[in-house]
């Protein structure tokens, strides 16, 4: 059987390097979710998978451990909400509203520790229908589909004060942020292409990439985007410092929806129930598609997460597919618990390595370490001399490259000197404790008093 799979490896790699054909990989699901509802975008944190029921206004926690449903969040009747963004423990969703030109667009918010749901966290303008989120660590972001082309910021600690910037095209869709820059799909049928946000003064850049485009997906890794190009199948690759096409793909089975890159490859989801995998490098077509085709269905969204892929299809199977991938980021060792720090002296952990990120890894902690230690954010590794001491704590490091990957180093930091813990009298054997320390300080005394006579004897002789 092993050496079966070793030669249709071999057979396929030649299809693709003399012919140039895209195999057909078709992964058969591992598991099926029967959401119970229009299920559209998918979010996760470090441990669920989060779907948005659209028809239903909720939103579904899925336990990979399990493969199963364990909490529905109910938003407010009519919300209708699409993708979902989550930061420092809260998941926000852009609800669409039923396309109607008038009511206000919202944003709901859904505490993923208590379960609390706040329907109107923050209101838009009427006729904005909010589709598209994402965020950084301050701020979120929101495109408006449906016809309105806005754009809205609403600070994380104050929703009240949005501030909402006009759209040059009348259909905005996915949007990513990185670093002072927000980039959104402009998906017009007669007007699109990249739109750049400037975030330091909110100047907008209408024909940054791809003008005349129509765009619907977008994704970001390292100083790339990734878009798909509506009208041809197609996706291109751009550089994020001056806009230029580094490459474009060849053809896929159907119109590019949404994307997501994970360990250098591109997952490409398509409204005729394909999802296709495209190599993030060179943009070389690799499944077409990569997955069981979902004959007859439309595939909203798809997210690789922790070795598998989800994949959220709807009309009229409402369902939540999840393939088992190979080749996923992985960083190592996931779990660190070395002896204990001591103040004044060095310490260190092992550092880190990282598989299967397309791009340069970097590395960030929390909480803060004690004073006087430091994370390399190259090599993932704790080092310095502490200058306090510190309670034993877990610390999480995240790998950032194409993706994100978590792992934990648990310490604390001892008193310079400390040699275990101190016992407690129980009074048990007190006169032989109190004989000892007696005869100690008897020896201690008598030590001294030889080294006086010592040294008076090396006085004397010497004055001789």
């Amino acid at each position: 059987m092993r050496k079966a799979s070793v030669l249709v490896s071999v057979v396929v790699a030649a299809l693709v390097a003399v012919f140039n054909v895209s195999p057909a990989f078709a992964l058969a699901p591992s598991a099926v979710i029967d959401s119970g509802g229009w299920s559209a975008g998918l979010a996760h944190d470090d441990r669920y998978i989060y779907n948005s029921l659209l028809a239903q206004s909720q939103v579904i926690r899925i336990d990979p451990a399990s493969n199963q449903i364990v909490d529905t969040f109910t938003l407010p009747a009519g919300s209708q909400p699409y993708e979902m963004t989550i930061v420092d423990g809260y998941l926000y969703t852009a609800n669409f509203w039923n396309m109607s030109n008038t009511a206000p667009g919202t944003i709901s918010r859904i505490n993923l520790a208590t379960g609390e749901v706040v329907g109107a966290w923050a209101t838009l303008s009427n006729g904005f229908k909010a589709e598209w989120i994402t965020s950084n660590s301050t701020e979120i972001f929101v495109s408006g589909g449906g016809g309105s082309g806005n754009i809205a910021r609403i600070p994380i600690n104050d929703p009240s004060s949005v501030t909402q910037l006009t759209s040059p095209y009348a259909w905005t869709s996915d949007i990513v942020v990185s670093g002072n820059y927000l980039y959104i799909a402009g998906a017009s049928n007669t007007q699109g292409g990249v739109i750049r946000v400037n975030l330091t003064d909110n100047t907008i850049d209408p024909q940054w990439a791809l003008a005349g485009t129509k765009i619907i997906g977008i994704a970001i890794s390292g100083d790339n985007l990734f878009v798909g190009k509506f009208a041809s199948n197609t996706v291109a690759k751009i550089r994020t410092s001056d806009g230029q096409v580094l490459a474009t793909s060849t053809a896929i089975t159907s119109f590019p929806w949404l994307m997501n890159v994970s360990g250098g490859v591109i997952y490409v989801s398509q409204l005729n129930g394909d999802v296709s995998t495209v190599d993030a490098n060179d943009l070389t077509v690799l499944g077409n598609p990569y997955v069981t085709p979902l004959a007859g269905n439309m595939v909203y969204d798809s997210l690789a997460f922790k070795g598998s892929l989800w994949v959220s299809s709807y009309q009229p199977n409402d369902k939540v597919y999840r393939y088992d991938l190979v080749n996923v980021p992985t960083v190592t060792p996931a779990t660190q618990a070395p002896a204990n720090a001591v103040v004044g002296q060095p310490f260190s952990t092992s550092p880190l390595t990282a598989t299967n990120f397309m791009t340069e890894v970097s590395y960030s902690i929390y909480p803060d370490l004690p004073a006087g230690l430091t994370l390399n954010p190259s090599t993932g590794e704790i080092s310095g001399t502490p200058l306090e001491e510190s309670a034993v704590t877990t610390y999480t490091i995240r790998a950032t490259g194409t993706d994100f990957e978590t792992v934990t180093v648990t310490f604390g930091v001892d008193a310079s000197g400390s040699s275990g813990p101190v016992l407690p009298n129980t009074g048990v054997n007190s006169g032989v404790g109190a004989a000892s320390a007696a005869m100690a300080t008897l020896l201690a005394l008598t030590g001294i008093a030889a080294l006086v006579v010592v040294r008076r004897k090396r006085v004397v002789s010497a004055k001789k």
